[in-house]
């Protein structure tokens, strides 16, 4: 059985962690800087669903929500047999350090590299 592949990527945020929570919880607020639409919902067993590209869909389940601390949900692409929805785990740390937010972002998952993320702390930092 092959191991499993664990991407970990840590940024600096010059952002409160109730706006970088709320960019990637709220379904309006995540529109501002990845996607076309997107249905979240921010509890665990809810869903997460996010048209990418305008026709490509991430789709997963929120496994753990600790407002401002920790997200964590599961991730893949509708129709994709390399990365099904819900195969790979994203894990989001929030951490205070004044005066930004630090995320610490563990992925499990080789195709949710830089491509999106770095996009996200484009629009993050740019408010």
């Amino acid at each position: 059985m092959q191991d499993a592949l664990v991407v970990r990527r840590e940024t600096h945020i010059s952002a409160p962690r109730a706006a970088v929570f709320a960019l990637l919880t709220d379904p309006e607020k995540i529109l501002r800087w990845m996607g076309t639409e997107a249905q979240l919902e921010a509890q665990p067993g809810g869903l997460y669903l996010v048209n990418v590209t305008g026709a490509r869909f991430a789709r997963g389940s929120f496994r753990e929500v600790v407002p401002v601390h920790r997200l964590a949900y599961s991730f893949g692409w509708d129709g994709s047999e390399e990365v099904p929805p819900g195969s790979s785990l994203v894990e989001i740390d929030l951490m205070e350090q004044p005066p930004s937010a630090d995320r610490d972002l563990a992925v499990e998952n080789p195709d949710a590299g830089n491509g999106i993320f770095g996009c996200r702390d484009a629009r993050l930092k740019s408010g």
